[in-house]
């Protein structure tokens, strides 16, 4: 044992000597009643005083018990118990009588509120005092006060918790198998309603996500890798340089000239006969070899190399006519020259053409479009941006796509000042009867996805000796702006104003 325990085993036996009462001292008997009672009431107060005194020292134990929270010291609790029955183990009065407890209600309560401020310093430890059990009015509340002592003033063992028990608790739970968890997911016999729609509703919502993640992805790889396939193809076309004709060969019926295609367009050529050139923005994702096809469908979803794909093909409408050799004889080109492509979400393709309609600044970093037939190089400026509603029926409905060909110059001014009416950003490029103009058509969704909306971006060819960048460099936003009538329902905007607007010509 160590010293604590021996001192505190010490405390104990002292505290259990000086407590022993002894029944067996014999007194002289009071001569009368009164001073019999006057003994007695000595004689009990004397006792009380020294078990109040005894009880103090008996707490003070226990508080030094309690605060050293060792598990070896817990064994003293024995010691404890004995001292507790020592303390009562005092013999019963052979009357009926039971003493009684006459000390001055004043002093009983000062006792108990003391003694209640001790208990509740000590972490609120409910511990009665010694004077609750030697009052009693018979023998059997003696007892029971003593029982009930014990039980409150004992210390509780504790004990570990049972792990070897646990563990085979868990190891007793099965666990469910892939199969029952995925089963488990689906509606049971027994589910309630609740969460039978529960269920139903989880498993839409999977099938949901996993549907749109697939579409999704299948977009991103099919349009990834049509457009890998377009870079390697466009790797071969290099830097374009025109091959001079020939002297004409005369003969009765007509001139002919002997015309050759530029190596690298042959090269294109060889691989699709429908191709008439390649297009290319420079310094954006657009360039492309153009394809001519039988109608305007064919080449929708459709790659150079005839393989499907939803990025499809840049193309000319099949109506045009863009340097076209038969039999030696050039054809006289369209007028206006219409390329179809779609807006891919990727910026491929005529994708990136958006951003002439978004960012303020494009346009003057772009205003060039080089577009090379097989056997020629050209360059355009582009003079207009505009944005059509191809379903419109109103007085707003601009045709684009059907002016391929201008009778005469009221015509065309007639054509070329409707697109300046419609473009949202002004420039200083002009326009003459004789330009040649071509037209880039791709999708908008400004009107919804049900609503063919067109984003079209128009240039005309750059004239012999002309500067490249005249009349591109000032450009500013259009404050009159002739939108279809369709975007005027939707929008708070005012109506085109006619007299403010300045025509080419």
């Amino acid at each position: 044992m160590s010293d604590e325990e021996i001192q505190r085993a010490e405390k104990i036996k002292t505290i259990k000597k000086s407590i022993d009462i002894n029944n067996n001292t014999q007194t002289d008997c009071p001569k009368n009643s009164k001073d019999w009672e006057l003994e007695m009431s000595r004689s009990i107060a004397e006792k009380v005083q020294k078990l109040k005194s005894k009880d103090e020292e008996l707490l003070a134990v226990l508080n030094s018990t309690k605060k050293s929270g060792s598990t070896d010291k817990i064994k003293s609790n024995e010691e404890i118990n004995n001292l507790i029955n020592s303390i009562f183990d005092v013999k019963k009065p052979e009357n009926s009588q039971t003493l009684k407890y006459t000390e001055n209600k004043e002093n009983t309560e000062d006792t108990e509120t003391q003694e209640k401020s001790v208990v509740s310093e000590e972490d609120n430890s409910d511990i009665p005092t010694v004077q609750e059990y030697i009052a009693g009015d018979s023998d059997d509340s003696y007892d029971s006060g003593e029982t009930e002592l014990k039980k409150e003033m004992s210390i509780p063992k504790v004990t570990a918790p049972n792990l070897d028990n646990n563990k085979h608790s868990r190891k007793r739970k099965k666990r469910k198998s892939f199969k029952e968890r995925f089963l488990g997911l689906f509606p049971q016999k027994g589910d309630s309603a609740i969460e039978k729609c529960r269920k139903i509703v989880y498993m839409i919502s999977i099938i949901t996500i996993v549907v749109c993640g697939s579409i999704v992805l299948d977009y991103y790889i099919d349009t990834t890798t049509t457009q890998n396939k377009y870079e390697d193809i466009m790797k071969i076309y290099d830097e374009p340089v025109a091959v001079l004709p020939t002297e004409p060969v005369q003969n009765k019926e007509e001139v002919k000239i002997d015309y050759h295609m530029m190596p690298n367009a042959e090269t294109l050529y060889n691989m699709n006969n429908d191709v008439v050139g390649v297009i290319n923005i420079p310094d954006t994702d657009v360039f492309y070899p153009v394809v001519k096809g039988r109608d305007n469908f064919e080449y929708l979803n459709k790659t150079v190399t005839g393989e499907e794909a939803r990025a499809g093909s840049i193309f000319i409408d099949y109506r045009n006519i863009f340097d076209e050799v038969k039999n030696g004889v050039m054809q006289k080109n369209s007028d206006n020259i219409v390329i179809y492509g779609h807006e891919m979400a990727t910026g491929k393709m005529f994708g990136s053409l958006k951003m002439y309609k978004e960012n303020s600044y494009y346009y003057e970093q772009h205003p060039i479009i080089e577009f090379n037939s097989n056997y020629f190089c050209y360059k355009y400026k582009i003079f207009s941006i505009m944005i059509i509603d191809a379903e419109d029926k109103t007085d707003t409905r601009y045709e684009y796509w059907n002016a391929l060909d201008f009778k005469d110059e009221k015509e065309f001014y007639d054509f070329v000042n409707e697109a300046k009416r419609r473009t949202i950003r002004l420039n200083d490029v002009d326009v003459k009867y004789g330009d040649p103009i071509i037209t880039l058509s791709t999708c908008n969704e400004i009107f919804g996805k049900e609503r063919e909306g067109r984003l079209v971006v128009m240039a005309r060819r750059v004239r012999d000796g002309e500067d490249l960048l005249a009349g591109t460099q000032n450009s500013s936003s259009n404050q009159n702006v002739k939108w279809p009538s369709l975007y005027y329902e939707y929008n708070n905007t005012p109506r085109f104003r006619e007299e403010e607007f300045v025509p080419y010509n």
